[in-house]
């Protein structure tokens, strides 16, 4: 069996070519706080991503830190750039991740109550163009939601945050799809949850079938920091480590590896884009050089990543080095 050292390495025009774009739509902005929770809250904001989604057309979408409809149900709105300003209702569909993706994907979305105040405060999504795949359980360019395939976090942690899952049918080719959003503070419920998409929950695979990719916000940076999650470590690697998944972004892109966050003024690589089965690298939107942020520069406090990748006709061959 041939080795590959390097995604780089891998071309097939026999293979299905995939494109991914996984992005944190949220700003921790003055002007996004209060009911909006630190979600994409600005009108602009949302029309300058959707242009630009439109532009790159990605084939799989991962959203993190979407408005919930319900935040804006008792909002009194004064602001017409905000996404709650009541007269902009007559021109927006129900639903964030269709305004900012169109009648072209099916569109499956987690959220989770907040007891205290009766109604989630964000969802994550996951959208999958129409010409593409189909989502099972969805209808094809419908939103759904799902109550399934989700993380399940202790009671004392903070249920905003949610690790949610999709399979994609791509022919007669399933994949499965993990969102991931874990606790940015909580050491204990971001390890807990992390464990989850490698492990299941109560030993439930998140998603049943063995092609896998996974992405998201993470928040932690696995190249610079020292507070990476056991299970992470354990089961994610560079391709060639021996590990079940690998690298797509990161140090796989750019030594040192781009930043996708700002926070207090240190630079942080928190988003991710890992796999088990493809081929291919990722690009850090806005930080790689000829690149531009999908906000159009200001609204979104991390840089989303966009990958093209290659499905192979089977697994590909990884190199045990460093094993």
């Amino acid at each position: 069996m041939q080795e590959f050292h390097t995604l780089n390495q891998a071309s097939s025009e026999d293979w299905q070519h995939l494109r991914l774009l996984t992005a944190n739509v949220g700003n921790l902005s003055l002007s996004c706080k209060g009911a909006y929770n630190n979600k994409l809250c600005q009108l602009t904001v949302e029309k300058a991503i959707a242009e630009h989604i439109k532009t790159i057309r990605p084939d799989i979408i991962f959203f993190q830190e979407l408005l919930h409809p319900s935040q804006c149900e008792d909002l009194n709105e004064a602001d017409r750039n905000k996404v709650c300003y009541k007269k902009n209702e007559a021109d927006i569909t129900s639903y964030q991740p269709q305004r900012l993706l169109g009648k072209n994907y099916s569109i499956l979305c987690a959220a989770r109550m907040r007891e205290e105040i009766g109604h989630p405060l964000g969802m994550e999504c996951i959208g999958v163009h129409v010409d593409f795949g189909s989502i099972e359980g969805c209808d094809r360019g419908q939103i759904c939601f799902t109550s399934q395939g989700l993380d399940s976090p202790a009671s004392d942690c903070n249920p905003e945050f949610i690790v949610m899952s999709a399979i994609v049918k791509v022919g007669d080719l399933r994949i499965g799809l993990i969102n991931g959003h874990p606790h940015s503070r909580n050491k204990s419920c971001q390890d807990n949850s992390i464990k989850q998409i490698f492990e299941g929950v109560n030993g439930i695979p998140l998603v049943d079938t063995d092609k896998i990719i996974i992405a998201g916000d993470f928040n932690f940076d696995p190249f610079r920091g020292n507070n990476v999650p056991k299970s992470w470590q354990l089961n994610v690697g560079m391709f060639g480590s021996g590990l079940p998944f690998y690298y797509h972004s990161g140090l796989v892109e750019h030594e040192p590896p781009y930043p996708t966050a700002y926070f207090l003024f240190q630079k942080k690589t928190v988003d991710h884009v890992i796999s088990n089965f493809a081929w291919g690298v990722c690009t850090t939107l806005g930080e790689a050089p000829g690149t531009r942020r999908i906000d159009n520069g200001k609204g979104m406090d991390h840089r989303a990543v966009m990958c093209d990748l290659l499905i192979p006709a089977s697994y590909p061959c990884q190199s045990q080095e460093g094993k």
